[in-house]
C-alpha cells in the first residue's frame, strides 16, 4: 500500500525542498477524546511542534475514520536539550517532565490534498515532584526495620519464636522526570538468624516502574506529600538460598532448582507479578528521601547519590 510504502520516507524530507517553510506548533488539549490536529499539505512536508503539558500523560491513537491513501505522519521526540530520538509513527503514550512539557517533531503529508491528519489524545494527571528525580541508594537498616514490623505484626510466626536478618550490599533506585524508575540489586545478601541456622540468600536483580508524587507542602529544598507506584514490574532476577545442614536454592528468570538431602529437582520459569504501592514521603533535594509506605509502622529511607547510574534491562554480562 502507498501509505505503508511512503511512511518510512517522510523523516528523509525533513530539511530538503519538499519541506514546507512554514512551521506549526500544536499544544495537546487536556481532556478524554481529544482530536490533535496536525496539518498536512498534498505531497509536502509539513513541519509541527508538539507540546505535551507537564503533569500529564497522554494516551494517542490514530484517528480510526482516516481514509486511505489520505496521509502520513511520521514523530521524533525532542530531549530537554533538544536533540531528536529516533523516527517512528504515533507514539501510544507520551508522558512529559516535572518541569517540562514533552516535545515532539512532526512531519507530515497528504497523499491527495491538504488536510488534516486527526490523532485522538486522552489524558490523565500524572503529578510530579522534582525531588525525586536522580539516583537514590536504600538505607539498609531502615528497610531491615520495615521488614521486620511487617513479619512480627503478621501474626505467622509461632509463639515464642523471633527472627533477625541483615542487610548487606547496595539496593539502587533511579527515577527519572518522565514518570518511570529503574532498580537495581548487585549481589544483595539477606542473612536471616532463625532458631534453626542462619538462611543466607544473595540477589541480583532489576525491577522498573512508573511513580507520581504530589507535594502538598513545600519549604525551600524540601516537600513532602503523597506518592504512588502505579506500576514495579520485576524484570530480571537472579537469587541463590543456602539452607544450614538441609541444602540450596536458585531461582532466575529461567527456572528454579533446589538440592535437598542430596536430591536436586527444577521447576519451569516462575511467575513475577507485578505490585504497586503509596503512602507519604518528605523529600530533600540535597539529602534523603524518606518513604512512608501504606500500612507499615516505619519508613525506608533513601539517601541520594550524586553520579546517576546505568540500569541495564538485564542481568546479563555485556559482550565483550
Amino acid at each position: 500500500m502507498f501509505v505503508d510504502f511512503a511512511g518510512p520516507f517522510i523523516p528523509l524530507l525533513n530539511g530538503q525542498r519538499f519541506i514546507s517553510n512554514r512551521w506549526d506548533t500544536v499544544t495537546a488539549t487536556i481532556g478524554q477524546d481529544e482530536t490533535l490536529a496536525l496539518s498536512s499539505l498534498q505531497l509536502v512536508g509539513q513541519r509541527t511542534l508538539v507540546r505535551f503539558p507537564e503533569q500529564y500523560s497522554f494516551d494517542l491513537t490514530d484517528d480510526p475514520n482516516r481514509e486511505f491513501l489520505q496521509g502520513r505522519d511520521s514523530w521524533v521526540q525532542l530531549d530537554e536539550r533538544g536533540n531528536r530520538n529516533a523516527w517512528a509513527g504515533v507514539p501510544g503514550r507520551v508522558r512529559a517532565s516535572c518541569g517540562s512539557p514533552a516535545e515532539y517533531l512532526v512531519v507530515s503529508t497528504g497523499t491527495t490534498e491538504d488536510h488534516n491528519l486527526n490523532v485522538r489524545t486522552e489524558s490523565t494527571e500524572a503529578p510530579c515532584d522534582p525531588c525525586w528525580i536522580g539516583t537514590w541508594r536504600v538505607d539498609n537498616d531502615s528497610f531491615r526495620s520495615v521488614v521486620l514490623g511487617a513479619i512480627e505484626s503478621s501474626g505467622e510466626l509461632p509463639a515464642g519464636v523471633s527472627i533477625d536478618f541483615l542487610l548487606e550490599g547496595d539496593y539502587f533506585f533511579q527515577v527519572d522526570g518522565g514518570g518511570t524508575w529503574a532498580a537495581r540489586r548487585n549481589g544483595y545478601t539477606i542473612t536471616v538468624t532463625t532458631p534453626a541456622g542462619d538462611l543466607v540468600t544473595t540477589v541480583s536483580s532489576i525491577d522498573a516502574g512508573t511513580w507520581t508524587a504530589t507535594p502538598t507542602t513545600e519549604d525551600g529544598s524540601r516537600s513532602e506529600g503523597t506518592f504512588g507506584i502505579p506500576t514495579n514490574e520485576v524484570v530480571d532476577v537472579r537469587s541463590s538460598t543456602d539452607v544450614p545442614g538441609v541444602g540450596s536454592a536458585a531461582i532466575d528468570s529461567g527456572g528454579a532448582t533446589a538440592t535437598l538431602f542430596g536430591q536436586t529437582g527444577s521447576v519451569g520459569a516462575p511467575g513475577f507479578e507485578s505490585s504497586e504501592g503509596a503512602g507519604r514521603y518528605s523529600c530533600d533535594d540535597d539529602g534523603d528521601l524518606e518513604v512512608f509506605l501504606d500500612g507499615f509502622a516505619s519508613q525506608i529511607v533513601f539517601q541520594r547519590v550524586a553520579e546517576p547510574l546505568t540500569a541495564p534491562s538485564s542481568l546479563e554480562p555485556e559482550d565483550g
